[in-house]
């Protein structure tokens, strides 16, 4: 720097900014409120006149404070700078109404804390950043304030001076000493007149005449400037027309509950400031758990906002340059640089690569400069709101701003130089003069760039000045005569001997200097050409340079004159080590705006696409540049990393998509499906798929394979055209099997099955608010969890909708988000925190929004963020756009996921409903006493046109097998109405047997039937259960270890064949051949890689096909007599069912991606006559054709005619078809959805009756009856059914929409009572919304409704004598309440932070363990805590008896997820608990509540995942994450294990008698019997 004298004063400077702000700061009027400029209004905010408070107020009205408001400044990263100690709130709340007001406030340790008070809070609350005051309203009748408790305005509520006392706050409550006002936000429902600080305390009942006469002043006590003084009335008093509340009161030492009215001053006089005897706000008493300040803030709300706060840090930043890039500096010791990287200022240490960052500045930095002590840093920005910065370099903290006044700030020197002209500066008597050098010859150079010489000269006047020129001139100026001593031209000479360069002052192009330096020893100078020289003091040699990739924009030698910086104009920062003679590249970077990112899998990689034509990949823990990608006259648009390899895909402006191996650094291969520019590019999660997409709409499927990439298909006018190009245009779930993207329309928004394109869902946005004046438009889509399928849609009018991915309802809505366009969002892998972009800004969100603020904002950028995402492993979140910016993410790691759904072999009792016909609806699974009806609409016809072709080896389709490409018409197909055909059944002409093909969904029902012997079958889960339909009993066969994804019975009713995943170390998949007489298992086949999606046996029985899904897509031919392979294949295109010609075991038919495709074993000549065929489909429809024209269309193909080929019948039903079994003519047969239902579809009766159902997603509760006539289960999708235990039917089911069922309880039988009919017969469930539900058995209704929680519920049981109901919640509260008065009785907060996971009641003797009371209950909680407690509630009594806690290791190593915390009482010993859960070691603890100690421990062989014990036999129920049920013994003996489930055994629970158990394993419910 040029000279900067007097800034290392910077505390006078401070002085000088604050002074303007006394004795008083008029904020409206200062701020030019009125002008909305430098303030922000959002929602029905509206300036008015007022008659009585004689002039202009403003008023601010709405239901939601979010959206209704006044805020000074205008933008939330500005300050207001306000440092007066009071600030003066005129104000009044709208009657009836609640208002919200936030102050910003910055500490001296330049933290920022946000202080709320609102009539709408019901206590304090407190953090380290937040403080939040209930507002107490006072009213007009009320003459004295009265102690009140926050609540809405009354209807007389007067207007109000408020008067914060800031410091006082911040020292009493947090401990912080107070710098300045930042910002205020005035939210809905209040009118203000005005706003003001001041150091003054201002007493609105004094007049300035009785101020002097009571020498008030001396006091600190001032009147009330006229401008902010409520007018009052000749002959009236202020007080008795206004309300004053001055907080914290004068002298207060305690904290305070609330923001009240005090007793009403007194006239002026000697006793103006006495305050009341008393306080009245309530002063917070410490209790036993409380006993100071820092245990308050953290027994505080957990609902003030995310934590931790900041939830991002900054970590690393890859860029540089500003407005420009010649800003690079050296620090003091010569180990750091500081250069500005947009609106950031980095410091860099050399030795260890860690970044350092100054941030505050809301545009590019256009000049720094760094203080001679190297203590200061001032910066500057540039752009219409041009400030500066003074920072303390050491702690990087913003000592002050200053106004710059220009429109753009090149310098802050004290020397310029510039086109024609060099001058020096000079302030005398408080001016800025300038006085220019006689340039004489050189008038007319372009000079870029000045340095004084290095030396122990003290002041400027005695050293040599050096101005460098475009043309090669560097002059050497006299600064204190003014005038120019020598000159030189620098010019690119050819080598001498020594290798040196020399200058001299001949004719000819000169080296065009950027930049010049000087030190003691030598000068360095940055040149046009690319070149950093280093050249002799003299000039007279160039002794050393760097050639750069660009020209040099700056040189700056190092303070030990060991290394020097340079900075080139692409982009590059680096150093030159002069005595190694060594360069070092410190900061490479895009020279234009980063459009898009794709992280490498471990993210060690990240490859960006630029608006400057290139792509690059860099390594982020160095930063450095691995990789330039560019093509010639070709512009990248997009960029995608595979997930595994290492494999690189970009997208170019022409339509070409490339990938590159990064391993080889060359081109792998180059597709040319699209004509325009490349909008959208991704893989799948598994790494099988890509996907991309042009601005014309069309979108492609790639298939990966060994490495390779095969175009699978291509569909037009899909991705909105008018949406324009940008990153995230396509996003694939976690899962891999949906795609959505915006299309065809920007209004709409499309999700497709990602295997296949098939368009399963269209949400039209723009319809979805009923009640909005424009028409809003989709922007950016993100998935969310794969278990809570949603579908996340950024809109144009700044909202985020939150839609269910199957069925595109709304389930909620995030509004505002962003001021402008949100341009990017991104979910966590955990599902806890949303990530988006928009106003240069980053925010985080809680994704549940379940705080008062659920959102934090991040600055940085200087420019639009075009994307931002998590890392894979959530430890980091990265952002583009003027930069690339990686950041910290500070929230605590995500809980691991429970263990993917498996099978086991197992003995089971499947639930089944009764047998009236019913009409499905999706809804509810409440059985209907009506008939349905087919859907008789006007039959669609069928159309024929081409596929791509597939067959084995042997086997030959019907056409010849050229490509595609090649004869279009090589291969034909049989379309029809159906989206994606998943069933299909023919039936011939003759009296053969019919072939039933079920479809592969992991969550449906199969079911292979013989209707002529009665022969029934379906699996659950890994067992399949064989069911007489005559006598109504079951067999079940054991021998899959996983879940069977199809079955298939031959025509002879002789061999059943079935299908699962791979065995535990298998690599192929099980498929098992069994004897329908006894059920054995006459062999097993291996074939397969991943799961088998459709089997056929041939009309004689003599063939077995098998089809894998479409990871897998083989097709294979199985002899029946050997079961050897006979012949094996791949399929161009995923199938999803085969069925045999009922006529020909050489013929066979295939459906998949809406087509039917015909096959022959070998070319017969025998002629194959259809007559009927009928299909299920994802679209939930069941359909019967004619298709007496087939053997026209196997004959003539796609000319054949197809107006015949009528559709019969349709009914549908409440899922996607999966599986079918028909009888010989198609009149009957059984149907599986993907709901888990089986139904019976008899065509003649246009029937449809429900056989078998259960419950969609995980069931969470089961119990049984008192007189174990029936079962009650409930489940994630909202459903509470009661089930008869003789028939294993579906009696009665209670739904609640949109909620999830968590848990129930059935009302125990009274003690002493005869039981007769209705009695204890009711249902009490807890929802996901908190609410508590009872229902009537009998009466087969709701009764009750409760809501004595605000969190989910966890747990639900009833007192012994079902008087009373007991809850606990997600938030470990626990509320008794009465179902008779629906009151809440009790709330128990000593679980509070820890769900609760068990409550269970018991009786006891009235003096058993020294307690009163006659009964004993218990509470659980996750974190290992189990209370137990006494309670006699006709008494009101509940006392705590004892308090547990069970320890664990740190860690849950080797476990996904811990297992919950369960305990129990024991029935066999009295006073006796048992304890399960995650500790130590894998063992139930058996606990003595009257010797307070364990006294017995059984070891496990896993930690349990559910608890039951007996109440008639001393023993336990367990179960395992290892889906094994166990039978253990007490207290010893051998244990007994079961298998039959097929995942995790989550719930156990003993029938009263003992005889029987349930047990649940995600959405299958187990009855056991016990003998």
């Amino acid at each position: 720097m040029g000279g900067c004298p007097g800034w290392g004063s910077i505390p006078s400077m401070i002085l000088v900014l604050a002074a303007w702000q006394r004795p008083y700061l008029n904020i409206f009027k200062h701020f030019r409120v009125e002008e909305w400029k430098r303030s922000a209004k959002e929602g029905d905010v509206t300036a008015l006149t007022d008659t009585r408070m004689k002039g202009t107020i403003y008023r601010i009205r709405g239901s939601n404070p979010a959206s209704s408001y006044l805020q000074l400044p205008r933008a939330g990263t500005q300050s207001l700078g306000l440092t007066g100690r009071y600030l003066y709130l005129l104000f009044r709340p709208l009657p009836h109404k609640h208002f919200l007001v936030h102050l910003d406030v910055a500490t001296e340790e330049n933290q920022v804390v946000r202080i709320s008070f609102s009539n709408l809070f019901r206590e304090f609350k407190s953090t380290a950043t937040w403080l939040q005051f209930p507002f107490v309203c006072g009213a007009a009748s009320e003459g004295m304030a009265q102690r009140g408790v926050p609540g809405a305005a009354p209807a007389d509520v007067r207007w109000t001076c408020l008067v914060l006392d800031l410091p006082s706050i911040l020292a009493l409550y947090l401990s912080r000493r107070h710098s300045h006002l930042r910002g205020v936000k005035l939210c809905c429902n209040l009118l203000v007149k005005n706003l003001c600080t001041s150091d003054l305390l201002f007493e609105p009942g004094v007049t300035f005449t009785r101020a002097r006469l009571g020498d008030l002043s001396c006091r600190g006590v001032a009147p009330m400037p006229r401008e902010l003084a409520f007018p009052v009335p000749k002959g009236e008093k202020w007080h008795d027309l206004y309300d004053y509340i001055r907080f914290p009161s004068d002298g207060a030492k305690l904290l305070h509950y609330s923001i009240q009215k005090n007793f009403p001053h007194p006239v002026a006089g000697d006793q103006v400031l006495e305050e009341p005897s008393c306080p009245l706000t309530q002063p917070v008493t410490l209790s036993r758990a409380v006993c100071d300040l820092s245990l308050i803030q953290q027994t505080s709300s957990p609902k003030a906002g995310l934590v931790p706060d900041p939830i991002l840090k900054l970590r690393t930043i890859i860029g540089f340059g500003g407005c420009s890039t010649k800003w690079a500096l050296w620090t003091q010791d010569s180990t750091a640089v500081v250069y500005p990287c947009h609106a950031v200022i980095v410091t860099l240490l050399l030795k260890t690569g860690e970044q350092r960052f100054f941030l505050g500045h809301t545009d590019k930095v256009a000049a720094l400069a760094l203080g001679g002590s190297g203590t200061v840093l001032a910066s500057a920005q540039a752009g219409p709101r041009s400030l500066g910065r003074l920072w303390d370099f050491p702690t990087g903290a913003c000592l002050c701003l200053f106004k710059t006044y220009l429109q753009s700030l090149l310098c802050l020197r004290l020397v310029s130089c510039g086109r024609d002209n060099i001058r020096l500066w000079r302030v005398r008597s408080g001016a800025l003069r300038s006085c220019p050098v006689s340039l004489g010859e050189y008038h007319s150079l372009e000079f870029t760039d000045l340095a004084f010489e290095a030396g122990p000269a003290p002041e400027p006047e005695d050293r040599a000045l050096f101005v460098c020129s475009r043309s090669g001139h560097v002059l050497e100026v006299d600064y204190k005569n003014i005038c120019v001593r020598s000159a030189r031209r620098l010019l690119p000479a050819q080598p001498q001997g020594d290798g040196q360069e020399q200058a001299g002052s001949s004719s000819g192009p000169g080296i065009a200097i950027n930049s010049i330096s000087m030190s003691l020893t030598f000068c360095a100078t940055g040149s046009e050409d690319g070149y950093m020289r280093l050249w002799l003091l003299d000039f007279s040699a160039a002794v050393l340079e760097a050639e750069h990739e660009a020209s040099v924009s700056s040189v700056c030698i190092s303070p030990d004159s060991h290394k020097v910086l340079s900075t080139t104009a692409a982009g590059a920062l680096g150093y030159l080590d002069v005595q190694a003679r060594d360069y070092s590249t410190l900061m490479r970077s895009h020279e234009g705006s980063v459009l898009g990112f794709s992280v490498e899998g471990k993210w060690k990689q990240i490859a960006t696409v630029s608006q400057d034509s290139t792509i690059r990949v860099w390594d982020l823990a160095s930063r450095q540049q691995l990789y330039d990608f560019s093509a010639a006259e070709e512009t990248p648009c997009t960029v995608a990393f595979h997930p595994f390899w290492k494999m690189l895909a970009c997208g170019f402006d022409s339509g070409v998509v490339r990938t590159f191996s990064l391993a080889a650094s060359d081109l792998l291969l180059e597709h040319k499906q699209h004509r325009t520019a490349v909008s959208g590019l991704t893989f799948s999660p598994d790494g099988n798929f890509m996907f991309s997409s042009c601005l014309q709409g069309t979108l492609a499927l790639y298939k990966l394979a060994a490495r390779k990439i095969q175009v699978l298909r291509v569909v037009g006018n899909v991705v909105a055209r008018d949406a324009g190009s940008g990153v995230d245009t396509l996003v694939v779930s976690g899962d891999s099997r949906l795609l959505a993207f915006v299309g065809p329309s920007k209004y709409v928004v499309t999700v497709m099955e990602a295997c296949s394109l098939d368009e399963l869902l269209r949400v039209d946005v723009s319809i979805l608010d009923l009640h909005s004046t424009i028409l809003d438009s989709a922007v950016k889509v993100c998935f969310g969890p794969v278990p809570q399928g949603e579908l996340l849609v950024s809109t144009s009018s700044n909202k985020i909708l939150v839609l269910d991915a199957k069925t595109g309802r709304l389930v909620r809505e995030v509004s505002p988000v962003h001021k402008l366009s949100c341009s990017s969002l991104a979910l966590s892998k955990d599902g806890q925190y949303l990530l988006t972009a928009g106003d240069k800004v980053i925010k985080v969100w809680d994704y549940r929004m379940r705080f008062n603020v659920n959102f934090q904002v991040f600055i940085g950028h200087s420019e639009p963020v075009h994307k931002v995402a998590f890392t894979p492993n959530q430890e980091h979140v990265i952002s583009v756009g003027d930069a690339i910016f990686l950041w910290d993410f500070l929230a605590p790691p995500p809980v691991k996921s429970s263990p993917a759904r498996a099978c086991s072999p197992a003995s089971t009792l499947v639930l089944r409903s009764d047998s009236s016909s019913e009409m499905p609806k999706d809804v509810s699974e409440t059985p209907r006493q009506t008939v349905p009806l087919p859907l008789l609409s006007s039959p669609p016809c069928l159309d024929i046109s081409s596929v791509h072709p597939a067959g084995f080896q042997s086997i030959s389709s019907e056409s010849d097998r050229e490509e595609e490409a090649d004869l279009p018409d090589s291969s034909w197909k049989v379309a029809n109405e159906h989206k994606d055909a998943s069933v299909i059944v023919v039936e011939s002409e003759g009296n053969e047997e019919p072939v039933v093909r079920p479809k592969v969904r992991q969550e449906s029902s199969r079911s292979p039937e013989k209707p002529a012997n009665g022969f029934f079958a379906y699996s659950c889960g890994c067992v399949i259960v064989v069911e007489d339909l005559h006598s109504g009993s079951q067999n079940h066969w054991l021998g899959h270890a996983e879940e069977i994804s199809t079955l298939t019975l031959s025509h002879h009713a002789q061999v059943l064949a079935s299908a699962s995943g791979q065995k535990d170390g298998d690599s192929h998949c099980q498929i098992c051949i069994w004897s329908t007489q006894d059920g054995a298992c006459t062999a097993e086949l291996f074939h397969h890689e991943t799961q088998v999606q459709a089997m056929a046996f041939s009309c004689d029985d003599r063939f077995l096909v098998t089809i894998g899904d479409y990871n897998d897509q083989a097709m294979a031919l199985w002899s029946t007599h050997t079961y050897e392979l006979m012949l094996s294949t791949r399929v161009s295109e995923p199938l999803h069912d085969v069925a045999f010609s009922p006529f020909a075991h050489q013929d066979l038919a295939c459906v998949g991606r809406g087509a039917v495709t015909f096959w022959v074993l070998e070319q017969q000549g025998a002629a194959v006559k259809f007559k009927q065929l009928l299909s299920g489909s994802n679209t939930k429809r069941i359909r019967l054709w004619s298709v007496a024209t087939v053997q026209e269309l196997r004959l003539k193909g796609p000319n054949a005619r197809s107006g015949s080929v009528l559709l019969e019948h349709e009914i549908t039903l409440d899922g996607t078809i999966v599986s079918a079994a028909f009888d010989d003519s198609l009149e009957m047969g059984i149907v599986g959805t993907t709901a888990g239902t089986l139904w019976y579809i008899n065509w003649v009766e246009s029937t449809s009756i429900r056989l078998i159902s259960g419950h969609k997603n995980k069931v969470t509760e089961v119990c049984f009856s008192p007189d174990e006539s029936h079962c009650a289960t409930c489940g994630e999708d909202g459903s509470v059914r009661i089930w008869a235990l003789g028939s294993t039917e579906l009696v009665l089911q209670f739904q609640v929409l949109n909620q999830s069922c968590q848990c129930l309880a059935w009302k125990p039988r009274p003690v002493g009572v005869w039981p007769f009919p209705g009695e204890s017969e009711h249902v009490v469930a807890g929802y996901s919304d908190g609410t508590v539900r009872v229902f009537s058995v009998s009466r087969t209704e709701m009764e009750l409704k409760m809501h004595p929680h605000a969190a989910a519920l966890t747990a639900v049981t009833y007192s012994t004598d079902g008087e009373m109901i007991l809850s606990g919640g997600k938030d470990g509260i626990v509320a008794v309440s009465s179902p008779r008065t629906g009151m809440t009785i009790h709330v128990l907060a000593d679980h509070k932070g820890s769900p609760i996971t068990v409550l269970q009641c018991t009786r006891k003797q009235y003096h058993d363990l020294g307690v009163e009371g006659g009964e004993l209950w218990l509470a659980t909680s996750s974190d290992r805590r189990v209370s137990v407690w006494a309670s006699d509630w006709l008494q009101d009594k509940c006392e705590l008896l004892d308090w547990l806690s069970f320890p664990a290791p740190a860690g849950p190593e080797g476990l996904d997820s811990l297992p919950p915390s369960l305990a129990a009482f024991c029935p066999w010993e009295h006073g006796v608990l048992v304890y399960v859960g995650f500790g130590l070691q894998k063992e139930a603890l058996f606990y003595s509540l009257r010797k307070k100690q364990v006294f017995r421990k059984i070891s496990l062989p896993a930690f349990a995942t559910s608890l039951s014990l007996s109440p008639a036999a001393p023993f336990m129920a367990l179960g395992s994450s290892d889906r094994l049920l166990r039978l253990q013994p007490c207290p010893a003996g051998a244990p007994q294990d079961y298998r039959g489930h097929d995942d995790t055994v989550q719930l156990c629970r003993f029938a009263p008698s003992g005889r029987r158990l349930l047990t649940a394993s995600h959405s299958a419910v187990l009855v056991w019997e016990l003998t």
